[in-house]
């Protein structure tokens, strides 16, 4: 997928924000049931925006993932191109966890 993307990436000229949102995306859809967790959208925006990178790290199960796609889709217009990238440990196997120090 990296090389697809990349050489898409080569081909077409990047676009800039849209107001229609991104012109390429993998973002899944939107909740219906998010609630709540305004203040730390409103956190992840200036994480953003200060540094150019946030991570939302946690328990499994407390909603880390839905977090990260509403903020997604409340500012998919500032967004040319929106990707979701899972990261996995390969030397641990394990998907979003860290791995302990000895």
């Amino acid at each position: 997928m990296a090389d697809q993307l990349a050489e898409l990436l080569r081909r077409e000229p990047l676009l800039g924000p849209s107001p229609s949102g991104p012109q390429l995306s993998n973002i899944s859809d939107r909740n219906p049931f998010f609630t709540g967790r305004e203040q730390f959208l409103g956190e992840l925006r200036e994480a953003l925006a200060n540094r150019g990178r946030a991570a939302l790290s946690g328990l499994g199960g407390i909603g880390k993932t839905q977090t990260a796609v509403e903020y997604a889709h409340q500012h998919s217009v500032e967004y040319a191109y929106a990707f979701w990238a899972t990261a996995t440990l390969e030397a641990h196997g394990t998907q979003g966890t860290q791995p302990r120090r000895r």
